[in-house]
């Protein structure tokens, strides 16, 4: 009995001075004076959200594009996408940071196949919801944070 309640207040000494002072460094205070994490993608690192990828056809008028996405488990089927659609799909990213998705693109004769998600490439750059266009010169990845595009792949 001494020695479990030995242990115990150990454990509790170990908490009270190495684990809790490094979980409580890295949080600040923002000017809401709410705690924060100081990078924006706290919820990306630490509890793996829900991710969608999100396509949006901008090839233009009378322009068909077929979308066909798939990981190494799952055959998400072709879309069929006209001017302005979009197309998404969702999925949780596994726990070793090696969940990769690519699609094939095709319009007029023309057929592309990339990555669209790879968690070391995008997990920084749109985590939980990451967009991307398709126009003529290509996919086109834009930054969560930035709104911008950072990323192209497939060029035609």
């Amino acid at each position: 009995m001494i020695s479990t309640t030995k242990n115990h207040f150990l454990l509790l000494i170990f908490a009270h001075t190495l684990i809790l002072p490094i979980s409580f460094s890295i949080l600040t205070v923002n000017d809401n004076k709410k705690l924060q994490m100081p990078w924006d993608l706290d919820i990306c690192y630490t509890l793996m959200p829900e991710t969608t990828v999100h396509i949006t056809h901008i090839l233009g008028q009378n322009v068909v594009l077929n979308v066909h996405c798939k990981s190494k488990d799952d055959d998400l089927g072709e879309q069929v996408l006209t001017q302005g659609i979009s197309y998404e799909f969702r999925f949780r990213p596994n726990f070793w940071g090696t969940t990769l998705f690519f699609c094939n693109f095709s319009w007029e004769g023309r057929s592309q196949s990339c990555t669209i998600y790879e968690y070391n490439r995008d997990i920084d750059r749109c985590c939980d919801i990451c967009m991307w266009s398709v126009d003529s010169t290509g996919v086109h990845g834009y930054n969560k944070h930035t709104g911008k595009a950072d990323v192209s792949i497939c060029p035609w």
